[in-house]
């Protein structure tokens, strides 16, 4: 939970950044508070191409690469998340933001690993 508020309060591509990290550990220590805390559409709204209360993905490639590598992680581990995530644009963000950010590695490579988590399928391979 504390990792969403501190997403929810984020003003900086750098306290987004961290809070999305703290979220991508939350997911793996305490997964099954993921969809009570509401951490699918927080970071669907930091994934948004428009803008909104929090900090866009698309802001810095770092924090493109740290929101999807949460993204990545809540899908790994809790599969109501996966599914929100899938089904509200968290594909198509990540495609994206690997476009916009090609030049960065990271960021592609991030992307990839959440489209492998966010397809189905992704939790039997």
């Amino acid at each position: 939970f504390s990792a969403c508020a501190s997403l929810r309060v984020a003003g900086d591509a750098r306290a987004c950044s961290a809070a999305l990290k703290k979220l991508e550990g939350a997911a793996t220590s305490h997964p099954e508070h993921l969809v009570d805390a509401g951490a699918g559409p927080l970071v669907l709204d930091v994934l948004r191409e428009t803008d909104g209360p929090l900090i866009r993905a698309d802001a810095k490639p770092w924090v493109a690469a740290t929101c999807l590598r949460a993204a990545s992680a809540i899908a790994s581990h809790c599969p109501a998340s996966r599914r929100l995530l899938a089904t509200r644009g968290a594909v198509q963000a990540a495609v994206r933001l690997a476009r916009v950010f090609e030049t960065v590695p990271a960021v592609p490579r991030a992307a990839a690993d959440a489209l492998a988590a966010l397809l189905p399928g992704a939790d039997e391979a």
